[in-house]
């Protein structure tokens, strides 16, 4: 016998998962706690990650880990939002993406002449995509966590910021 579905709410909550891309073994630990919060919270009905190395990955592994490890938990969807194809990620990340319920290719091609603009296309979706958003970040300006925080902030996302040590 299956788990059963229940049916969407407007109550249901979608989290986008932001974070810079070289987090600290020390920053490990808050990703996990925080993650082991969002999946175990029944309202969590889809959790978007962007699929860069770092944060998004790290943060996708834990969630997959709890999964695993709850087997009779209803999970969110687990859904990871690329800015070009599957191809064109970094190896170390393709195996994790591959693990999600669902891969988006936005098939935007990454490239330095546009300013990497494939990037804020994703993180603009993602953030459209969801009703909140969770940024791993470390206070860093110039980053596209920062950008993603304030650009959920203009899409009046509620937006929950993780202090996090490890840099971009």
């Amino acid at each position: 016998m299956g788990l059963k579905k229940r049916k969407p709410t407007s109550k249901d909550i979608k989290i986008a998962i932001t974070g810079n891309r070289n987090p600290l073994k020390s920053d490990h630990v808050i990703i996990k706690g925080v993650m082991d919060k969002i999946m175990s919270n029944s309202r969590v009905t889809e959790v978007v990650f962007g699929g860069a190395q770092g944060v998004d990955t790290v943060a996708l592994l834990f969630a997959l880990l709890f999964k695993q490890e709850n087997p009779f938990h209803i999970h969110p969807r687990l859904v990871v939002m690329l800015p070009n194809t599957i191809e064109e990620q970094p190896k170390s990340t393709i195996d994790v993406t591959n693990s999600a319920d669902e891969v988006i290719e936005l098939c935007n091609r990454i490239s330095p002449d546009d300013g990497f603009g494939s990037y804020r296309k994703r993180n603009e979706a993602m953030v459209q995509r969801v009703n909140r958003v969770v940024a791993f970040w470390n206070g860093v300006a110039r980053t596209g966590t920062f950008m993603t925080i304030n650009l959920a902030k203009s899409y009046k996302k509620q937006v929950e910021i993780i202090d996090i040590q490890g840099a971009d």
